[in-house]
């Protein structure tokens, strides 16, 4: 499989840049269109709606005030990571860091998206609503 290493930041700007239809076009198939009941971001076709999307993404979703805007959300998701990991190593007790990083970002999307990801998380646990206490 031939491939490409972009060494620096500038190449691999420059080279996704040059290259963006090449990197955007993708294999079509019946099992995308079942998996993502054919209304996919991710595999849409090169064209006017994936430019709006791509567009919309990076201003809206991934741009300099909505990142910065979550930031003290993420500081306290790493905080909490942080002071786990070291309970576990005062403990002497392994961890599975593959599976807290994936807390982690659940966290900060859900808290993201969602605005308080315990309750989220209680209901998608069968919680009832009544017995979640909502914090004000």
């Amino acid at each position: 499989m031939p491939c490409i290493v972009a060494s620096t930041p500038e190449y691999a700007k420059q080279l996704l840049k040059n290259n963006e239809h090449s990197f955007t076009s993708r294999k079509h198939t019946i099992a995308i269109d079942r998996l993502t009941y054919n209304s996919s971001f991710a595999f849409a076709p090169y064209g006017p709606f994936w430019k709006f999307i791509k567009k919309l993404s990076t201003n809206e979703l991934l741009g300099t005030r909505t990142v910065n805007a979550f930031l003290s959300l993420r500081e306290k998701e790493y905080c909490r990571l942080l002071r786990f990991l070291a309970d576990k190593s005062k403990a002497g007790e392994t961890v599975n860091v593959t599976e807290e990083l994936l807390k982690l970002t659940n966290n900060i999307i859900s808290q993201m998206m969602l605005g308080r990801a315990e309750e989220a998380r209680a209901v998608g646990f069968g919680k009832r609503i009544e017995d979640i206490h909502i914090r004000g």
